[in-house]
């Protein structure tokens, strides 16, 4: 990955620790102007590669790490966030090369960001499952927040949505249907 850390020692070594160089995020492919994209969340920054060359197309910087959350693409945006404990959603516009970091940010959400629980999106309405209970609608499009509401449980499961329905797998084994 090519974020700077700008933290080796004399020794050559990190002087950072190494909990924050880590991250779980799943990768997506997506299409983007007719190619195959792959995107790739990391600490301190997410990734657009070739699949097929491995090479970097863009990168967008945060300060964020130990992000566990799978990106959500929509309409030439990748929906990504920047880290555990206080992370911000990022909508970023797709199609940009370098470091996209000024440029390509569309929006961004700071408000009851979750750490655990992944964005879905549905008819042009991502939601925000944070992992303390509280559900959060935005206008995919603009970043509006749309509603806010408390569902209660804690959270490390990702919504699903099945039959029209968002269904909320809270960890003491509770099911919220919306």
């Amino acid at each position: 990955r090519s974020a700077d850390w700008n933290d080796l020692g004399p020794d050559g070594k990190p002087i950072i620790e190494g909990d924050h160089r880590k991250a779980h995020s799943t990768p997506v492919i997506t299409m983007v102007g007719g190619r195959p994209q792959l995107i790739s969340v990391g600490a301190k920054a997410a990734y657009g590669y070739d699949p097929a060359t491995g090479k970097e197309i863009w990168r967008v910087d945060y300060g964020g790490y130990s992000n566990s959350l799978v990106p959500v693409v929509w309409r030439g945006l990748a929906f990504i966030t920047t880290g555990y404990a206080r992370g911000d959603l990022l909508a970023v516009r797709l199609g940009g090369t370098g470091n996209i970091t000024r440029s390509h940010i569309a929006w961004s959400y700071s408000r009851t960001v979750p750490m655990k629980p992944s964005p879905v999106l549905v008819d042009g309405l991502l939601y925000l499952l944070h992992d303390s209970g509280v559900m959060t609608c935005l206008d995919a499009a603009t970043g509006e927040e749309i509603w806010k509401e408390r569902v209660g449980g804690t959270y490390s499961a990702s919504p699903i949505v099945a039959e029209g329905l968002l269904w909320l797998c809270a960890e003491g084994g509770e099911v919220t249907v919306l």
